[in-house]
């Protein structure tokens, strides 16, 4: 059980799904996508309360190659209730830690193939090869006077994603398009439902 006292968002995450952390497990992540929340905040293992498995995460013991996306999704929480004040310095922070993320050698080496269309272009794959049991669709990228833009429509079982998971997926668009010399990205969340979400990419010309 979590301390909503404690860890707010996180409980909210929780109690948002149909069965708690055990919801939703033909939904996977790559485990190495949060090897930063697990090497950069060990401390949270230190709560007793806090179910087995999240303890085992943040003491390096989880070792599957892919863990369950609620799992990663409550880890994800976890860091911004117990060590982080605000939004603002937690979304930097992911980025920052996405960043590190793609420059890992199997990462990096495919990121520096790709011009920023081309990620994007592949995005359905790339989502295919770190996630199971959600969908990316990537529409056509888009050009203006001053800059180029891609919607991306992100598929996922109800509730699964909440805002704050959007904006960390969103921040990883913008660390993967600095990987591959974009100008300048940017991200928005234009549209959230419970089990999809339209989250717009922008770089300049």
């Amino acid at each position: 059980m979590i301390d909503p006292a404690r860890y707010p968002l996180t409980a909210h995450y929780l109690a948002s799904l149909p069965n708690g952390l055990a919801s939703y497990p033909e939904c996977l992540v790559k485990s190495d996508a949060h090897d930063g929340l697990r090497d950069g905040f060990p401390q949270i293992a230190e709560d007793l309360g806090l179910p087995t498995v999240v303890r085992q995460f943040f003491r390096g013991e989880y070792h599957d190659e892919w863990m369950p996306e609620t799992l990663g999704s409550t880890v994800v929480h976890l860091v911004r209730d117990a060590c982080f004040a605000d939004d603002h310095t937690h979304y930097d922070w992911c980025y920052q830690n996405n960043g590190k993320l793609f420059k890992k050698p199997h990462y990096r080496v495919l990121m520096a193939l790709l011009s920023p269309t081309l990620l994007l272009t592949n995005a359905a794959k790339r989502w295919a090869t770190m996630h199971q049991g959600s969908t990316l669709v990537a529409q056509p990228v888009r050009r203006t006077d001053t800059q180029l833009c891609c919607t991306t429509l992100l598929h996922y079982p109800s509730g699964m994603f909440d805002e704050l998971d959007l904006r960390n997926i969103a921040s990883g668009y913008r660390a993967a398009l600095d990987c591959s010399r974009a100008k300048n990205p940017a991200t928005e969340i234009h549209r959230r439902n419970d089990g999809d979400a339209e989250i717009m990419v922008t770089w300049d010309n």
